[in-house]
């Protein structure tokens, strides 16, 4: 799963928003593992985000929820941008499997 990550970061083909940005290193405690990290994610694309993503992701999240299938809301970011351009979605959070059984998401795997 390293390997396939760094193909994408190399390729310039893993996309990394502002959302996601925040969410990585908020819970780091050491200054020092927070630097390495804040420098590491500098090799993603970044995606900007529109009005429209930020509606697709409630869109996602009531669908999912009308479905008994809770998520964060910045969970749902991720899947709006995969509907709505297509890139799937890289993540080893167990919880965009579950989106995906309500969703039309493309998923890496692990095979």
């Amino acid at each position: 799963m390293v390997a396939r990550l760094q193909d994408l970061i190399q390729d310039g083909r893993a996309l990394l928003f502002d959302a996601v940005r925040q969410e990585l290193p908020s819970r780091i405690k050491r200054a020092d593992q927070f630097s390495l990290l804040r420098d590491a994610l500098t090799a993603f694309v970044d995606v900007a985000l529109t009005a429209n993503d930020y509606v697709r992701a409630a869109d996602c999240f009531n669908r999912c929820r009308a479905s008994g299938i809770q998520g964060a809301n910045t969970d749902f970011l991720p899947c709006a941008v995969s509907l709505e351009r297509n890139p799937p979605i890289f993540s080893i959070d167990h919880d965009f499997r579950e989106f995906a059984k309500v969703l039309p998401l493309s998923l890496y795997t692990r095979d």
